[in-house]
Order: structure tokens, then sequence, then C-alpha cells
């Protein structure tokens, strides 16, 4: 087994840009509407909902780019029918 250095360059339209985006608008959301509730500040272990939704959305949108889909819990390669 080799050891190998894999690089990944932050691309435009890339996974990093939507999660940037994303986490943008939620923050402002948060700030908007939770940041000083009362109810926020009583429940110190409530955690966000959508957090897990939004990794799935951000998993699935990023195999989508890269042409990989799921069947039966295993990723397979999405081969161009050309």
């Amino acid at each position: 087994m080799r050891k190998v250095q894999v690089h990944r360059l932050i691309l435009p339209e890339s996974v990093d840009e939507q999660m940037l985006a994303m986490l943008a608008r939620k923050q402002s959301e948060f700030d908007d509407y939770a940041r000083d509730s009362d109810l926020a500040n009583q429940a110190s272990g409530a955690k966000d909902p959508s957090e897990e939704s939004m990794a799935k959305v951000i998993v699935m949108e990023e195999r989508k780019r890269l042409g990989i889909e799921n069947r039966d819990d295993h990723m397979i390669a999405v081969e161009d029918e050309e």
C-alpha cells in the first residue's frame, strides 16, 4: 500500500460555495429570530433540527455534481452514456 497526497481545489459552483451561502443564510435567520430568545436561553441543550437535513442536502448535491448516486447504502459512480 502506497501513501498518496490528495489536493482538492475550491472551484466555482462547488459544495464549498453552497455551504458558505447556506451558513450565511442560517446565521442571518438565527440572528433575526433566536439570538435574544427567552426560550433559546432556557433550552441550552437544544439542537437545530435542520442541521442534519442541511448536511444531507450538501452531501446529495456534491454527489450529484461528482456523478455519484446511492444504491442500497453503497456509492456507485454514474457512467456517462455516450
